[in-house]
Formats: C-alpha cells, structure tokens, sequence
C-alpha cells in the first residue's frame, strides 16, 4: 500500500536510504571499541590499578618481562624447529 501522493519506487528509495543510515551507524558502534574506547579503557584500568596499590610503572614492567620472556621462549623453540629441518 503506497502512501497517497508517494510511489512505491520514492518508498523503496527512502527505505533502502534508511537501511543505509542504520548500517553506517551499526558499523561505527561496533568500530567504537577499537579505536577511541580503548584509550579510555586504558585510563580506567591503570587508575583502577593504582587505587589497589599497583602502579602503572609495575604493571608495565611485569609486561615487559613477560613479553622478553615469550620472545625467548619462541626464540627457543624456532631455533629447535631449525635444526629438525636441518
């Protein structure tokens, strides 16, 4: 049923405009937490942390030694990969 003065291709036209308006939208919130949230999220955590008595230099030094850790951990275990194809 078309509403009175408005074909159905000026309905479909507005729909589908719409549809697209929805789809932006549902692309840019599902975007949101990978861009400027993460910094919040950042902010709040470190903060959170601190109220409980971790400084944020703590927590990020534990992260680097776990980092060095893993990368010789890997390090390892390419170079015994290596030498079974040798």
């Amino acid at each position: 049923m078309a509403r009175a003065g408005v074909s159905a291709l000026e309905m479909y036209e507005e729909y589908n405009e719409s549809a697209m308006v929805r789809r932006r939208l549902l692309t840019a919130l599902a975007l949101l937490p990978t861009t400027g949230c993460g910094f919040i999220y950042d902010r709040l955590y470190y903060a959170s942390m601190e109220k409980l008595g971790r400084e944020k230099r703590d927590i990020l030094a534990k992260r680097v030694a776990n980092s060095r850790k893993d990368q010789e951990q890997a390090k390892e275990q390419f170079q015994t990969t290596l030498e079974a194809f040798q």
